[in-house]
């Protein structure tokens, strides 16, 4: 990680890249085109500026009751149902991340995926790579290989060689980009231009990065045991996590493309270092990191993206907003992946009557006791609305576990 005060400079294997096809697609375009007047004169069929002033009154807006036109309604974020997984199934959002992964970046990262020999030791081995964009390729080909069954859950290969120390989680993960504390780094504006907006991108593209850091980290540090290297997880734990890695390290891929498409790059700003700052404050109890980093931080953001998307929708960057509407779909799913297993671990401390978390209230506390005092210890405070409801209840989180308010 490197200090403040260094200089930033785009990541070694993040060339500037040609914008996105579909940035110049109709309706993509960041920058209002202007209409040309002699377009105007005639409508689509050659009619004449007469007969297209006919079909604009009849088309006319509606109005109010003060006479004034009606403003259309503007689109808001909504949560697609049609798939669960559209960052890998929708092809307009493939067409954005998958050039990314391409054969100079697969080559950069294969030695690195030879010498992993569990998932445990591909968990540290993403968690050691500082390059992000290697860091979200890397991540993509150890999914592709733990689902395919050729990367093992535990040590079934111990004759190979690993690529790191599979024992050593690193309490902070490389990463070759400017980190600097919250109130050092640069403050976005809240007008709609392209400069805000830039910034807007570039921010997301940091959490996406290190949401794949968070899912590495749970993966390595509370789903084996330290001294034996064995899984203490279900294999669903892994599974749910692996996955996670996964999306995020597209949604990554989302971003940095959409900055290159703007002319910027990830690591052209700063990058505030609050979310890992959360992660050391729980490494040392899983019922800790579940319930800060998965169960709270990650649904404020389902709590704040209609907001962003709206961002998007008022400077014209209609392809940003899309991506956050299919990314939005995935964030919940986390979540709820995120409240299946904080209920899990509490559901089995409580059948072994242990403590529920490391310095807590007493076995036999409810869950949302338990939930509710890990916040105030570990967060300084309540959990802040404005609260996305219908994301919330949709990730499996009940009402009185983050409104303090309906208690």
């Amino acid at each position: 990680m490197k200090n403040a005060g260094q200089e930033s400079s785009a990541p070694e294997c993040a060339p500037p890249l040609a914008p996105h096809d579909a940035v110049t697609e109709a309706g993509d375009s960041v920058v209002e085109k202007q209409t040309n007047k002699s377009d105007a004169a005639n409508t689509e069929d050659g009619g004449s500026k007469a007969g297209l002033k006919c079909a604009q009154e009849a088309g006319s807006k509606p109005r109010d009751k003060g006479g004034k036109k009606a403003k259309p309604p503007r689109p808001e974020l909504k949560i697609r149902q049609d798939t669960a997984r559209p960052t890998r199934e929708d092809e307009r959002c493939r067409s954005v991340w998958q050039p990314l992964v391409d054969a100079d970046s697969l080559k950069t990262v294969s030695k690195t995926v030879a010498k992993c020999f569990n998932l445990q030791c591909g968990a540290v081995a993403a968690l050691s790579e500082g390059n992000p964009r290697r860091k979200a390729v890397l991540t993509l080909e150890l999914c592709k290989l733990y689902f395919s069954g050729q990367l093992c859950l535990e040590n079934e290969k111990k004759e190979s060689a690993p690529a790191v120390d599979p024992f050593v989680v690193p309490d902070i993960p490389a990463r070759d980009i400017l980190t600097v504390a919250v109130k050092d780094a640069p403050k976005r504006g809240k007008g709609g231009n392209m400069a805000n907006i830039v910034k807007l991108i570039h921010s997301l593209a940091h959490i996406e990065s290190v949401a794949v850091d968070l899912s590495w980290d749970i993966i390595a540090r509370f789903g084996f045991d330290s001294a034996t290297c064995e899984a203490i997880m279900p294999r669903a734990f892994f599974d749910d996590w692996v996955e996670v890695a996964e999306e995020e390290a597209i949604h990554h891929l989302l971003w940095e493309q959409r900055l290159h498409d703007l002319g910027s790059f990830y690591g052209e700003f700063a990058c505030h270092n609050a979310l890992w700052d959360s992660a050391q404050k729980t490494s040392t109890n899983a019922m800790d990191r579940l319930c800060v980093e998965h169960c709270v931080l990650e649904a404020r953001g389902l709590d704040v993206a209609p907001k962003t998307f709206t961002k998007f929708i008022n400077a014209k960057d209609e392809l940003s907003a899309y991506l956050l509407e299919c990314i939005f779909r995935e964030e919940i799913e986390h979540v709820r992946k995120g409240m299946r297993w904080f209920r899990y671990l509490y559901d089995r401390r409580e059948c072994a009557n242990e403590t529920p978390t490391l310095d807590s209230v007493s076995a036999g506390s409810n869950m949302d006791d338990v939930f509710h005092h890990i916040v105030s210890k570990k967060m300084h405070g309540k959990i802040k609305g404005p609260f996305n409801d219908e994301a919330r209840a949709m990730a499996g989180m009940d009402k009185q576990l983050y409104d303090y308010d309906s208690l």
